[in-house]
């Protein structure tokens, strides 16, 4: 875990994450690492698909949340909070990056084809709100994903 992740004061008093292009990247990485690479994460996923078969809300049912709790999990020990508006926060930055990072848009796509069928993971971006500028997002590269291993 690293704690060189920088935040950003909220207008609340709190602290929120501060996601680098690199730091997306490296968190990722690890997601799918820890999605395609780790035994009990393949059981998981093959049991939430097997569930689910093709039916689309089946999959959103059962497989989205194995993927989101891979996410989860994997943020933990990348050392971001794992609460609900962090990983919201976090996957705005993986949209917002992926338009600018070739690396990024190939994670970004594989992590997708965990849960979507192939229709719905093609690059059309079409489907995207505007999501320039999110909050918490910085296109600056930074040394923190450096640090993190």
């Amino acid at each position: 875990k690293s704690s060189n992740n920088s935040y950003h004061e909220t207008t609340g008093g709190g602290r929120e994450p501060g996601f680098s292009i690199e730091d997306i990247k490296y968190c990722m990485g690890k997601v799918l690492e820890a999605a395609f690479n780790t035994t009990a994460n393949q059981i998981r996923l093959q049991e939430a698909k097997s569930k689910a078969g093709s039916d689309m809300v089946k999959i959103m049912q059962y497989v989205y949340p194995v993927a989101i709790s891979i996410l989860q999990e994997t943020m933990g020990h990348c050392g971001y909070s794992t609460d609900y508006e962090d990983v919201i926060k976090f996957s705005q930055c993986v949209i917002q990056f992926e338009k600018e990072d070739q690396e990024l848009s190939a994670m970004a796509t594989n992590f997708k084809a965990i849960f979507m069928p192939p229709l719905f993971t093609q690059q059309a971006t079409t489907g995207y709100p505007d999501d320039s500028g999110v909050a918490g997002c910085s296109s600056q590269r930074n040394s923190a994903s450096a640090s993190m291993d």
